[in-house]
């Protein structure tokens, strides 16, 4: 049984990495791009009815936020990523907190909740 588990990681070790045709990277783009526009699109939207409604003067009130489900939307960061991955972790937290306003507090709790083993030493 351990000779099996043996033969199956090497033979998962020895399997070449296949690169993306050239095909593939242009289809990926061009999705990509997709994404891109409909995400601009969210958030030309988002900031036309903040503005629409930070105009209206209501006098004083307690500030109540709806989130999304947070736990799907980015995921947790240990520290041991690699530096694409870090930025891109980085560049989520913050496009989310724009797109929610979110204030520096709420910015920095959210990053307290999602941060854990190297990367919460780091932090703390």
């Amino acid at each position: 049984m351990v000779n099996d588990k043996e033969t199956s990681s090497q033979q998962q070790q020895q399997q070449p990495v296949k690169a993306p045709t050239y095909n593939e990277l242009m289809m990926l783009i061009g999705e990509l791009r997709e994404r891109l526009q409909v995400a601009e699109k969210a958030a030309e939207q988002t900031k036309s009815d903040n503005a629409s409604v930070s105009s209206v003067s209501t006098g004083k009130c307690n500030e109540i936020r709806m989130f999304a489900n947070l736990d799907n939307s980015v995921k947790v960061f240990t520290g041991s990523e690699s530096n694409y991955d870090a930025a891109d972790w980085i560049q989520s937290v913050e496009s989310m907190a724009d797109l929610n306003a979110w204030p520096v507090a709420y910015r920095m709790q959210f990053v307290r909740c999602n941060v854990t083993e190297a990367a919460r030493d780091w932090f703390l």
